[in-house]
């Protein structure tokens, strides 16, 4: 197929035919996408790499790094230079098409970018894993350029030599703030000085029910549910139908034009939250078995 006309507004996905049946019926088919399924972007384009609107009027150039497709489009995009996994050019920069990698378009200085828990996050558990990536730095105890400290709301110091997730545990049910910054071997600061920040929240964990439990709720009631989400209609912009399932039936929470459930979605902890109302009566009969 040929793309002849885009605005930067529109989904795109790359498929593998793993069936070679000639038919996208699949969602797992998906390798790689720009953009999410379903959105129009108010600014006119996703934004990415701290970019506004970067799909839109810009050229993408995959960082040399990057080596397969990613099907989230949240951490594909980031939201800074250092976490992005495309470069954004001036548009119509036609130099690199066709070929891929390009290093030279990528900056050689030391970064550090905290990739997991997202800015802002709610975590509904005590023990929080926090996910980094080192850009031209090697971490190490000896032989390296020098190592990693962090602290956790302000407390004392703590020093690591590796590039392993951090694991925070036991923490409150309230917010904090994670600063991380890179050392050199003598425990001092870079100049300038790298480092990235990230605030989230713990919240008491959530009850989940399963959803033939929601099933049986009244009208009305607001219950957390979680499972897989679904469509038939992958592809589909109009008329489009999702539902959410478990290993104990499914609902239809989506249909275009008919408001079945009021919902928000969760994609991190593939989780919803339901306020359950009479369109429930349009319920999945799904197998009790997760598909």
């Amino acid at each position: 197929m040929t793309v002849t006309f885009y605005n930067g507004n529109d989904y795109l996905g790359l498929i593998q035919d793993s069936n070679n049946d000639g038919v996208f019926d699949n969602s797992s088919e998906v390798i790689d996408v720009i953009g999410v399924l379903g959105e129009d972007p108010a600014s006119g384009g996703w934004d990415v790499a701290g970019t506004s609107a970067a799909t839109a009027e810009h050229t993408l150039i995959r960082k040399s790094t990057i080596t397969s497709g990613n099907t989230n489009w949240s951490a594909s995009a980031g939201n800074t230079v250092d976490n992005s996994e495309w470069i954004v050019l001036a548009q119509n920069t036609w130099n690199y098409i066709d070929s891929h990698p390009h290093p030279e378009l990528e900056s050689t200085d030391p970064a550090i970018s905290i990739t997991n828990p997202t800015a802002g996050a709610t975590l509904y558990s005590s023990d929080v894993t926090v996910s980094f990536i080192v850009s031209n730095f090697t971490v190490a105890t000896s032989g390296g350029d020098g190592h990693i400290h962090y602290s956790l709301d302000g407390a004392p110091t703590v020093m690591q030599y590796n590039v392993n997730d951090i694991e925070l545990e036991d923490l409150a049910e309230t917010s904090h703030v994670l600063i991380i910054w890179l050392v050199d071997n003598s425990h001092s600061n870079l100049d300038p000085h790298v480092a990235d920040t990230v605030s989230f929240t713990v919240s008491a964990p959530l009850n989940y029910i399963t959803i033939a439990e929601a099933r049986a709720q009244a009208v009305g009631t607001k219950k957390p549910v979680r499972g897989i989400v679904t469509t038939p209609k992958f592809f589909q912009t109009e008329n489009t139908e999702y539902g959410l399932q478990d290993n104990s039936g499914g609902l239809v929470i989506f249909n275009f034009g008919k408001p079945f459930v009021s919902w928000r979605l969760a994609i991190v902890w593939k989780s919803a939250v339901h306020s359950l109302n009479t369109w429930v009566n349009l319920k999945l009969n799904l197998p009790a078995m997760m598909i």
